[in-house]
């Protein structure tokens, strides 16, 4: 909405799926697998991979609601048919990585938050459907740009043609 407004020049937006335009110019920038972290003692901590539907009887730690990580996991467990019970809710990653840690719950984070597992945590892919969320880049589309927002749309671009921030 402040880029819309004309008040930032540049955002960025994370989604799990694609965000209304409403007259902005997107570039994605990355995309990022989600993980589940689990406590190290867990039943489901040595596995490989876990579907998301594995985790339906478990209390979960979450970001709040509104934030995008919550939602798509919201979404992904409706089609899996549970919807989460969440324990205890926190928009901060080493809070969230505590709790998990202590066996108050799973978590399911991007995987640049989730790692690396500790002697506490264990960090499990998730499949079927792999969870992810999009970082995208977002401006008003036609607006005339600062020297300093031109030269971040050129490096961002730069970066994402080169394949350097793509997770």
């Amino acid at each position: 909405a402040m880029v819309q407004d004309g008040s930032l020049d540049l955002a960025f937006l994370s989604a799990g799926d694609n965000p209304a335009t409403g007259g902005l110019a997107l570039s994605l920038l990355a995309t990022e697998e989600l993980v589940a972290l689990l406590p190290a003692g867990h039943r489901l901590a040595a596995r490989r991979r876990l579907r998301l539907a594995e985790l339906r009887d478990e209390q979960f730690i979450g970001y709040r609601e509104g934030a995008t990580i919550r939602q798509v996991l919201l979404s992904a467990a409706g089609a899996a048919g549970f919807h989460p019970r969440f324990a205890f809710e926190s928009n901060e990653v080493p809070r969230i990585r505590a709790l998990v840690a202590r066996g108050l719950g799973v978590a399911v984070l991007p995987r640049s938050e989730g790692h690396p597992a500790t002697d506490a945590i264990a960090v499990v892919p998730l499949r079927g459907p792999t969870l992810r969320r999009d970082v995208t880049l977002a401006w008003l589309s036609g607006r005339a740009h600062s020297p300093a927002a031109a030269a971040f749309l050129e490096l961002a671009q730069q970066a994402r043609e080169l394949g350097a921030v793509i997770a």
